[in-house]
């Protein structure tokens, strides 16, 4: 049987592909997944340190079954030409 996230449970692995530079830098530290209430989500975490000097870690979920970004998809049309909408205006 494959593993699989229990509920309430999750994983975090170091970034090996964060970097110093200026495109990478603001990458997650560590990055994984965790189920919480059946629902998976994605999972990273930052290492933060306060101006006092004390480490704690910064997290950030996002849902797995939603797409990071909310733009609406377009609609393809069979055939590649008109929309499937009569043109004719009723006023």
């Amino acid at each position: 049987m494959p593993w699989e996230t229990r509920d309430n449970t999750g994983s975090l692995f170091r970034n090996n592909r964060k970097g110093d530079d200026p495109e990478t830098a603001s990458w997650a530290d560590y990055a994984g997944e965790c189920k919480i209430d059946g629902v998976d989500y994605w999972m990273d975490g930052w290492l933060k340190e306060s101006s006092k000097g004390t480490k704690w870690m910064s997290f950030s979920f996002k849902r797995k079954d939603k797409q990071s970004n909310d733009k609406p998809k377009l609609k393809v049309v069979e055939g590649g030409g008109k929309p499937p909408y009569d043109d004719e205006i009723p006023f």
